[in-house]
């Protein structure tokens, strides 16, 4: 058992760490980005209880995708104007009002969680 502790925390670190990365960017993107105007292209039928879809929108003649809730994603329609927050690279998008700080406080406890399991491992 204590075998599978230590694996499964150390699963556990190195996915958060992976995750953080990305989200830290997000988190830069948050407080650093700006907001541009882009283009819906493509909106999914949003006619079953799927909790996300992926919405297309075209800037700066690429094309790109972002995930969204079924809620929003009934009022879009395509060729709609909406506004995302960017960075310098136009690499993150993020949604005017898309806060990561949620994604990172959940990703924090996974981790805790991870270091708490392979402390566990470790124990007697």
């Amino acid at each position: 058992m204590k075998t599978f502790y230590k694996i499964a925390g150390i699963v556990f670190v190195i996915g958060c760490i992976f995750f953080l990365k990305f989200n830290y960017r997000e988190l830069v993107t948050y407080k650093n980005g700006y907001i541009v105007n882009v283009k819906v292209v493509y909106v999914p039928n949003c006619f079953t209880t799927k909790w996300h879809y992926n919405i297309k929108f075209e800037y700066n003649g690429k094309i790109y995708a972002k995930g969204i809730g079924v809620l929003s994603c009934k009022e879009l329609k395509e060729g709609d104007i909406i506004k995302l927050k960017t960075n310098k690279d136009n690499n993150i998008f993020l949604y005017e009002h898309e806060n990561p700080y949620k994604n990172m406080s959940s990703l924090i406890l996974l981790f805790l969680f991870g270091v708490f399991l392979i402390y566990m491992g470790f124990k007697k």
